[in-house]
């Protein structure tokens, strides 16, 4: 369940908010046995958020603050460069990868408005070479150990979706070992 004094599964506004406490934990479907009571629920609530709403906020990951700290710091120091530094000397962002930078203004996610007013910088899995060139000092060793502990949640949330769907627990973890579906997006 939630731990003491952790938000329990609410809706903030519209948006469906689920403690995903159950699944940070090292126990039950997790670690390939039965799943728990907890993860039942947090499985069916996150089933019936993806159904209604097409999407979920989840809370409590597992991530320690340290972790966001130093990822957030690193994220802070390379959009901290100067514009004219960005532009030359960071990769451009790729469609065939879907990694490297968009500046500002650069792109829109709807085509029938004028440009998006964001930046991006969008990471691969280290397993799959990021290009890191440009970037500031630590950003690097920064942002790779902030996606190895995102990795795991990568399947825990995985095994989530499957268990919603009624599937086997591994059955999306299965298909997804090469995480070329996979893009840290940071703006």
């Amino acid at each position: 369940g939630a731990a003491a004094g952790s938000p329990a599964s609410t809706k903030v506004g519209m948006v469906p908010t689920v403690d995903f406490s159950a699944f940070a934990a090292d126990e039950g479907v997790v670690i390939g046995a039965q799943p728990t009571l907890e993860q039942l629920h947090t499985a069916e609530e996150i089933g019936a958020s993806c159904r209604e709403h097409g999407f979920v906020l989840l809370v409590n990951l597992g991530l320690t603050k340290g972790a966001c700290a130093r990822a957030f710091h690193a994220c802070h120091s390379l959009f901290a460069l100067p514009e004219a530094e960005k532009l030359s000397q960071l990769p451009r962002v790729q469609p065939e990868t879907n990694s490297g930078y968009a500046p500002f203004r650069s792109a829109a996610v709807n085509k029938t408005r004028a440009a998006d007013l964001v930046e991006t910088f969008n990471v691969l899995p280290p397993a799959r070479a990021p290009d890191f060139t440009g970037c500031p000092p630590g950003f690097e060793e920064a942002l790779c150990a902030f996606w190895g502990t995102v990795d795991g949640l990568i399947d825990r949330y995985a095994i989530a979706l499957a268990l919603a769907a009624g599937l086997p627990p591994r059955y999306f973890v299965s298909r997804m070992l090469k995480r070329d579906q996979c893009v840290m997006k940071i703006n």
